[in-house]
């Protein structure tokens, strides 16, 4: 049923707004109160904690900090002392002990006894360490000896006890035995000795760059291919013949 106010607007009653519409304003109100509430719990809550926690992470960065340049500098430090370690111990194997050497070379000169297998003595001793390109050899070890008696086989005997020996370690082999005799009287014993130089060249320690490179497969076939051009021509020939 319809209902009609026929009042004046002076004498009627005022409106009211229909209860759904009401709750409806309600609703919308509320969820906005209450997304404005959240999103400021968010702001200020959560935002606060992130910075509060990077603030404590740059703080402990910071501290680090120190830390990791004391770590650095100890880093490169130990690569130096790794460096010079490995440059001394390359020092220490191309070193010659020359001591040890004397005594070898006496040990071995003591061998021959008083003569029975030989008597060998020293005038004068050198020894040169320079590198030589050309015979690739490290250094000299020369001497002027004597070689008591008039067979010059005794000197074989003695530069062959002297290669079997420790002293040898190290020299290239020497030049066949050659010399010049002399006399020294009968009243001298022996009365007869040879002279002759005892030169011993120092090998060199062989270095990456100076071992040979193996050949790639790669490049055997295409030496293999460039030492037989007339083979591949005639293959070239016959193929264009069976084209025809």
């Amino acid at each position: 049923m319809i209902y009609i106010n026929l009042l004046p607007k002076e004498f009627r009653g005022r409106e009211r707004m229909p209860l759904k519409s009401v709750m409806l304003v309600a609703g919308v109100v509320g969820t906005a109160c209450t997304m404005g509430a959240y999103g400021a719990w968010l702001w200020f809550g959560e935002l606060a904690a992130a910075q509060s926690d990077r603030q404590v992470a740059q703080e402990t960065l910071d501290s680090l900090q120190p830390q990791l340049a004391h770590v650095k500098a100890l880093e490169a430090e130990r690569k130096s002392f790794e460096s010079r370690a490995s440059t001394l111990d390359e020092i220490a194997q191309n070193r010659v002990g020359w001591t040890a050497k004397l005594d070898q070379m006496i040990d071995t000169i003591n061998t021959g006894g008083s003569g029975q297998k030989y008597l060998i003595w020293l005038d004068d001793l050198t020894v040169s360490r320079q590198y030589d390109k050309k015979t690739k050899t490290a250094g000299l070890y020369k001497a002027q000896a004597n070689c008591g008696g008039e067979n010059i086989g005794l000197v074989a005997n003695f530069l062959d006890d002297l290669q079997g020996s420790e002293f040898f370690a190290g020299f290239e082999p020497p030049k066949p035995p050659e010399g010049k005799r002399r006399d020294d009287g009968d009243g001298l014993i022996p009365s007869s000795a040879w002279n002759f130089d005892l030169e011993l060249k120092l090998k060199a320690r062989e270095t990456e760059a100076d071992k040979p490179v193996k050949a790639s497969k790669s490049a055997k076939s295409a030496k293999a291919g460039a030492k037989n051009p007339a083979k591949d021509s005639k293959d070239e020939k016959a193929a264009e013949g069976e084209d025809q």
